[in-house]
Order: C-alpha cells, then structure tokens, then sequence
C-alpha cells in the first residue's frame, strides 16, 4: 500500500509551525523570558535608529498594524469558530490589548520624546516592584522573602550600568513630564502582566495574541489619525519600512507570545525581573555592533542583574487560587496544562 504524497506547507502554515516549534524547543518559561528580552532589546537599538524619521503613535500604530496582518492569516480560522467566545469576554481582551499593545509601546515612544534615555532606563527599573504592588493590589499575591531580594538586587544591577558605575549620578537627576509619561507605562505594563493570570484558557498563544492585537490596533487607530493629521506620521522610506517589519515580527509576533505563554506559567512576579535584562543585552549588543568598550561597571551590573534573576526565580510559586470551576488549582499548573493541550 503506497503513502499519499506530502503536501508541501503554506507560508503561514509554515511559519506557525516554525514559531510553535521553537515555543516547544524553548519549553521552559525562562527560556522564553530571555528570548523575549533579547528580542525587546534589540528593538530599542532599531527605534533609536529611525527615531528622526518617525512620530511615536505612528510608529507603535505601524508596528501593530503590521504584526495583525501577520497574525490575523495564521489565526483567523481559529477567531472565527471561537467568535461566539471572544464576543463574551470582549471586556477582558480588549482591557488586555489596551493595556499590553495599544497604551504601553505609545506611551513610552511619547516619554522618549521629552526624557532622556537613563532617566526612562531608571524609572524601567521600577517595573518588578510595580508588578508585585499591582499583583498583590489585584490578586493578594505576596512574594517570598527570596523574590524581593532578587529584585533589589537585579535593581542594583540596573542602577550600575544607567549610573555609569557613579552614585552621584542620581543627585544630580532632573525630572520632566516624560517622566510621568514613563511611570505611567510602566504602571500600564504591570497591570497587563497581571492581567494574564485571568486571560481565558480558550485561545492558543497565536489566536490570543491576534485577538489582544485586533483590540490593541482598533483603539490605536483615532490617535494615530489624529496625530497624522495635527503633527505628521512616519516618513515612508526603505529604512522605516525595515524597521517596522522587524519589531512587528521579532519584538512583536515572536516576543509578545513569549512573554504571554511564560507569564502564564510562571506569574507576574517571578517574571518581573527578568525585565532588568534589557539594559544588560543592550549593552551587550552595543559592544557587538557598535564597537563600544566594556566598562566595569558593565560587568559588575550584568553581573547582580544575573544574580538576582537567579535569587527570584528560585522564590515560591504563585499561591493556589479558585479556579473558575470551582475546584482549588494552582494557576501556573493549570495554563501550563492548557499549554500542553494546545
């Protein structure tokens, strides 16, 4: 008896299998947190190369109207048979794609525009403390003495590289509306990362990122208009166009869905600090491709970012909740089986 032929793959079936893929590869929650940062930090050097050319809404409006053509193609099957789904919990996606797509990327690419780069590096540093004041605000999550010390430590790790190895340097900070603008999205991201221990264990990372997506890009769209036609939107060259496809596919497509399904295993607060990364791979990728020297203040910074990350993730793990059937659950347990599924 012959096998019937194999069919050759579609782009987009090939391309959700290739993500799905190495979200299995990557199966461990921390594995994805690092491929995240990486992917988030070598945005930062692509914002900061087109920054000129640009307008903040235009920009984060760009970058997501771009991963929603990317996402809608490989999801939209699974959208439609779950349409009566999403139409009862539009409340809690659309909350979700206001806070993790629409608001944060806007908001902070507006602070860059009246803050300088430490003083956004320095109140980013602030995030795991947020998440563990919102987690708590909102789901009476406590951490283990263990976790708050990680933090303070990977926090030390940061303040080390944005200071410059020079405590003297926080004296002398001056402080300006985008700093609000700064804190204010950081408090948006912390009440999104939150939020993902509530998400509904319905969709597959993919359809759940194009739907947060669909919302995100919809309330987007009246001040990306808006500022089109007050202040003026990207200029429409080669660059800005490679720029864009980079951040929509890597930071946006790939490293929103890894931050997602890792949140969701492990919780907010165990993934906070793993956002002190950032600084330390920029400044890695700024020796790799800018040729800059290593200082040691680089290394002693790295170096108590790593440290602390490791003190964190060994803490407790979320505390047992309700599940919505009412049996007692572990939530991470739970979104790690619904990975399992899916």
């Amino acid at each position: 008896m012959t096998e019937p032929p194999v069919q050759p793959q579609t782009g987009t079936a090939a391309f959700t299998g290739a993500l799905a893929a190495l979200g299995r590869g990557a199966a461990s929650p921390y594995v994805l947190l690092v491929l995240t940062m990486l992917l988030w930090s070598s945005s930062w050097i692509v914002v900061r190369a087109i920054w000129q050319d640009t307008t903040p809404i235009a920009l984060a409006f760009w970058r997501w109207a771009t991963a929603l053509a990317v996402l809608l193609p490989l999801s939209g099957r699974e959208l439609l048979a779950q349409r009566r789904h999403i139409r009862a919990q539009w409340r809690m996606y659309l909350l979700l794609g206001v806070t993790g797509i629409a608001t944060f990327n806007s908001v902070v690419y507006v602070a860059l525009r009246t803050t300088t780069a430490i003083n956004v590096s320095m109140i980013s540093a602030s995030t795991p403390t947020l998440i563990v004041i919102i987690s708590w605000l909102i789901l009476r999550e406590t951490i283990s003495g263990r976790q708050g010390l990680g933090i303070l430590v990977s926090t030390g790790g940061v303040l080390a590289i944005v200071t410059r190895g020079d405590p003297r340097l926080l004296l002398s900070l001056s402080f300006t509306p985008g700093d609000l603008w700064t804190l204010a999205a950081m408090l948006v991201w912390g009440l999104y990362s939150v939020l993902l221990r509530h998400k509904p264990p319905v969709l597959s990372p993919l359809a759940f990122l194009a739907t947060l997506t669909l919302f995100g890009v919809a309330v987007m769209l009246p001040f990306f208009l808006a500022e089109w036609w007050w202040v003026g939107t990207m200029r429409p060259n080669w660059s800005n166009v490679g720029a864009v496809l980079y951040m929509a596919l890597f930071a946006s497509v790939c490293a929103q869905n890894f931050y997602n399904r890792a949140v969701g295993v492990i919780g907010a607060n165990r993934a906070g600090p793993f956002i002190h990364l950032m600084p330390a791979m920029t400044t890695i990728m700024a020796v790799i491709v800018l040729a800059e020297v290593v200082r040691g203040y680089h290394l002693v910074g790295i170096s108590l970012i790593l440290l602390g990350i490791f003190i964190a993730s060994r803490g407790r793990r979320a505390p047992q909740v309700h599940a919505a059937g009412g049996t007692r659950t572990r939530l991470a347990g739970a979104d790690r089986a619904g990975w399992k599924r899916r």
